[in-house]
């Protein structure tokens, strides 16, 4: 989202959340992510969807909706 850069001077914490952002957090949460999370500019999900399949470990991809 364009916008003013935010106090942590951090470029990539602007962004927009499908439906909204509780209902991400939830999503996102559900799936037992640390407290740590990373937003980047682009849509990236299926390269790191294929680093993983090649690393051998998960990769979850939150949705807007329950059925992705």
């Amino acid at each position: 989202m364009a916008g003013p850069i935010p106090a942590t001077g951090n470029t990539n914490t602007r962004g927009k959340f499908k439906p909204d952002i509780r209902t991400f957090l939830e999503r996102w949460s559900l799936q037992g992510a640390t407290h740590h999370f990373a937003l980047g500019i682009g849509h990236y999900a299926y390269k790191i969807e294929m680093i993983a399949k090649y690393l051998g470990i998960n990769s979850v991809r939150v949705t807007p909706s329950e059925n992705p």
